[in-house]
């Protein structure tokens, strides 16, 4: 009995393993026949569309010469420019459920590859006989199986040719175009080695730009080819010989058609030569933003109403009629208003004028030729800006400038500090007059004195030395005196006129 039981064991764990891998296989049949009788429900996991990727390639060919490779890289760049100034992608009812789907189908196969691990962790899980680990691989398993039922049930909607949420009146909304990886980068794509539709499928893109490129003499022979995964399409778009010189010629051939089979929707382009350069333009009451080349792109073919507007000029307008598929050139001359002349000054002279934010020079100034109505500007250092809108006729405008505040405070504390000083040095200073008139007076009556007694002839002499010497003083403390009751007088009167001034 001992010798048996361990075969039976075995029987029973390899009994048990057989009875799983059955399950698993049943697994893709139970999703089917949950598809083929599930309801209405939408899918929690899938998202809807948002981007519709594009690849470009290098084109293919056989031996060139260096000028012919060079042309392999550079046609395909070249397009990836004119790609990127493509808005927006509008795919038919079709595709959108083409890409749709296949979105699901990848959706699914994921899942599906999910549910696979699960089930061999789980295995793994029974013959270590983790119970607490099986449990919850297998609730992770159901998670997966709803998701996989969600998923085939929108499936089948798409195939039955129900309507999806990015259709509304049969149209579909625009997609935001993305370009490859490589092509962000500036960089081709290698030509697959594969069917375009395989290779689509494996690097997940919607569409693919290829083509081949040989040389026929001195011309060179070039064959460009779109494929659209949604509708499994290969389209063949552009065939032309050209010289090689004529590189930019052809793109500019290639960029209408490239337009029309990834834009997929009627468009025009509108390039405008316009004078003045920083004139406004509006198109159809709204603001218009030409790229440096001055095209509007991508607007609605039929009419239009163009109005070109800058300041000084009289305003245009004009009525177009735009055509699908093409650029149509419009060259608009604005005219100026009725020009007068404007001499400036100001006081104090000397400062800068602008006209219109452009430097004409220093006052006084004449400026001649003017648009009515005119902003000025006057600048001048340590003194207020000043600005003007000027609508009159031709005249005369005369400016004075105000101090800037920072400016006049320093002057007016300056005025007050020299009023101050001033003050002080006329009160400090008569003392010392004061004191040397007295000691003037004190030797003069000594002077006198001694003259009258009789005293020695060298003490009247001293005696007048010394009230000479005072006198002189005192008349040198009224000098000093003066000056500074002057000066204080004089900053007063300034700082009461700058204060009343300012």
């Amino acid at each position: 009995m001992r010798t048996k039981k361990p075969r039976t064991r075995r029987k029973r764990i390899a009994s048990l393993v057989l009875l799983l891998a059955v399950l698993q296989q049943l697994a893709p049949i139970r999703s089917a026949f949950a598809a083929e009788n599930g309801g209405n429900g939408e899918s929690g996991s899938f998202q809807e569309l948002e981007s519709w990727r594009l690849a470009v390639c290098r084109l293919q060919g056989g031996k060139l010469p260096e000028e012919g490779r060079r042309l392999q890289y550079s046609i395909p760049r070249y397009l990836i420019e004119e790609l990127e100034k493509i808005p927006l992608r509008y795919p038919d009812r079709h595709e959108v459920s083409a890409m749709r789907a296949q979105k699901l189908s990848r959706e699914i196969d994921r899942l599906q590859t999910r549910y696979h691990e699960l089930q061999y962790r789980r295995d793994r899980a029974f013959l270590r006989s983790e119970k607490k680990s099986r449990r919850n691989l297998e609730d992770q398993q159901d998670q997966v199986l709803r998701e996989i039922y969600e998923l085939n049930r929108a499936l089948s909607r798409i195939e039955s040719s129900e309507t999806t949420s990015k259709l509304e009146g049969g149209k579909a909304e625009g997609l935001p175009i993305e370009l490859g990886e490589k092509n962000k980068r500036a960089e081709l794509y290698h030509p697959p080695d594969i069917d375009l539709a395989a290779w689509s499928r494996l690097e997940d893109f919607d569409a693919v730009l290829s083509g081949s490129i040989e040389v026929l003499d001195e011309l060179y022979y070039v064959e460009l080819v779109l494929y659209l995964r949604g509708q499994d399409e290969r389209i063949v778009f552009f065939q032309e010989a050209f010289f090689p010189y004529e590189s930019r010629e052809l793109i500019e051939k290639i960029t209408p058609r490239l337009r029309d089979l990834v834009y997929a929707r009627d468009w025009a382009d509108l390039l405008l030569r316009v004078r003045p350069r920083e004139a406004e333009i509006y198109l159809d009451e709204k603001r218009g933003a030409p790229d440096n080349e001055g095209r509007l792109s991508f607007l609605e073919p039929g009419p239009h109403l163009l109005q070109v507007r800058a300041p000084g000029y009289v305003d245009r307008e004009l009525g177009l009629s735009l055509e699908s598929s093409r650029t149509k050139e419009i060259e608009v001359v604005l005219e100026k208003e009725t020009p007068i002349s404007l001499l400036v000054r100001s006081q104090p002279p000397g400062a800068e004028v602008y006209l219109n934010a452009t430097p004409m020079g220093k006052t006084p100034l004449l400026l001649r030729e003017l648009s009515s109505p005119a902003v000025l500007a006057l600048q001048k250092e340590n003194y207020r800006d000043i600005y003007r809108i000027y609508s009159g006729d031709s005249g005369e405008l005369d400016i004075s400038f105000p101090v800037r505040d920072e400016v006049f405070s320093e002057l007016n504390g300056r005025a007050q500090d020299r009023v101050y000083r001033s003050l002080a040095g006329f009160f400090l200073t008569i003392p010392l007059t004061m004191l040397s008139y007295g000691q003037s007076s004190q030797y003069a009556y000594a002077h006198n004195s001694a003259m009258i007694s009789g005293a020695e002839q060298s003490e009247i002499d001293r005696l007048h030395a010394a009230s000479s010497l005072w006198y002189t003083a005192y008349l040198g403390g009224l000098f000093i005196n003066a000056i500074f009751l002057t000066d204080s007088i004089i900053s007063t009167g300034y700082y009461i006129k700058n204060s009343e001034q300012w």
